[in-house]
């Protein structure tokens, strides 16, 4: 795209009022909406008293962040594990009845078991109630060793998904439990041991800091990569325009909390620039240098390669919170299949994936590859490469706000 056209498209954006970058300065600070799950044990070694404690607990804990924009849930553990109250249950103010009838059940600690069914029964779920995009926190309160191990691998997919854990280990729970059930943050306390559940009182105010710091207004991070198709459909000229309409974004949205990385795919797929890269100024001369894969394209198989290399990987200079966006841009349905099931990943992980077909792709190509959701367009079907300009305005609005 040639500067007279980028000076235009600024020109119509200031004239119709939709300045958006004023727009993104004003909306980017914004409280961040937490889904908060508390996770309990009523194992067979707490007291009827020690029980109550915990209770009382969350119920101030949740009394005191009423105002904020944290919702709460509850399950208790022991041999097996019960939802107290969920999400919905506390939206409709709820919970604390609930809370205060719920008693004891008196088994063993199957702690990483009710850490799967937390994830999935609650935390992960909007039948729930759960916000999809909202900051994920679990605390877990127990006075016991699990009596279980890890056979489902529940820590893996809360790390992989950003859930902070905080771990309150009451009595003689092992050092290596808390650190194992807990998240590991920079220059963040995350496992509170304490004698007794007397000590619950000590812990309130610690951990109520943590979580406002979570919620505190801040400017939402954005991982953005590009995956660009460089299939031997596309012509010389076509390529250059896909390269010239990712450098538009990117100095289009270059003052704002956004970074880049970018990976062309074919046959195989490969890496153009990463985060770091963006980090260091390379990217955009990395990207004018790339050339044209010409072959097949293997989309499904780039999704992979760009989800585990780029927007995954700390190494390529990925944020771990960061919110992530992929930015599909093709001339053809895949030559592949999604054997991976990549698309259900990303899914999970919530990473917003934009697609711009051109030419004859088919609409169920556009529907399976992109984002589904509420109130947004995550398809842009256009005639040919010179169809990327008239996508310029409508995607940058859809970046700017995607904090929303």
């Amino acid at each position: 795209m040639d500067s007279k056209m980028v000076s235009l498209l600024y020109g119509i954006i200031l004239v119709t009022g939709m300045n958006i970058a004023g727009t993104y300065a004003q909306r980017e600070c914004t409280k961040r909406k937490v889904d908060l799950a508390f996770l309990f044990d009523g194992s067979e070694s707490l007291t009827a008293d020690d029980f109550k404690k915990n209770k009382d607990f969350i119920a101030d804990m949740m009394k005191t962040l009423s105002n904020a924009p944290i919702q709460f849930a509850a399950m208790q553990f022991s041999k097996t594990s019960r939802t107290v109250f969920t999400f919905k249950d506390y939206q409709a103010k709820k919970a604390l009845d609930l809370l205060e009838k719920e008693q004891h059940m008196n088994g063993l600690t199957n702690t990483y078991g009710a850490m799967y069914n937390v994830l999935h029964i609650i935390l992960n779920s909007t039948t729930a109630g759960a916000i999809p995009d909202a900051t994920k926190v679990l605390v877990i309160i127990t006075d016991g060793n699990p009596s279980d191990k890890d056979w489902k691998n529940v820590v893996k997919p809360m790390d992989d998904r950003h859930i902070t854990r905080y771990v309150i280990g009451v009595g003689n729970v092992a050092r290596e439990t808390l650190t194992a059930l807990s998240s590991h943050l920079p220059n963040k306390n995350t496992t509170f041991p304490i004698n007794d559940y007397d000590g619950l009182k000590g812990v309130l105010d610690s951990l109520q800091k943590q979580i406002y710091n979570i919620e505190e207004c801040t400017k939402r991070e954005v991982d953005l990569a590009f995956l660009f198709d460089g299939s031997e459909s596309l012509k010389a000229d076509d390529f250059k325009k896909s390269k010239d309409f990712i450098a538009d974004i990117m100095k289009t949205l270059s003052n704002t909390s956004t970074q880049f990385a970018a990976m062309q795919f074919s046959k195989t797929s490969r890496t153009v620039f990463t985060f770091k890269d963006y980090q260091a100024k390379t990217a955009l001369d990395l990207l004018e240098k790339e050339q044209h894969m010409k072959d097949l394209a293997n989309t499904y198989g780039a999704m992979n390669n760009v989800l585990h290399s780029i927007l995954n990987s700390t190494t390529a200079g990925a944020i771990p919170d960061a919110t992530k966006v992929l930015v599909i841009i093709t001339d053809g349905n895949p030559s592949d299949k999604d054997w991976k099931k990549v698309v259900k990943t990303m899914d999970d992980r919530h990473i917003t994936r934009y697609v711009i077909g051109v030419g004859n792709v088919a609409r169920e190509t556009l529907t399976a590859l992109s984002s589904h959701l509420p109130n947004k367009n995550t398809t842009f079907p256009i005639n040919d490469y010179d169809g990327l300009k008239g996508v310029l305005h409508s995607l940058l609005i859809q970046i700017y706000n995607i904090e929303d």
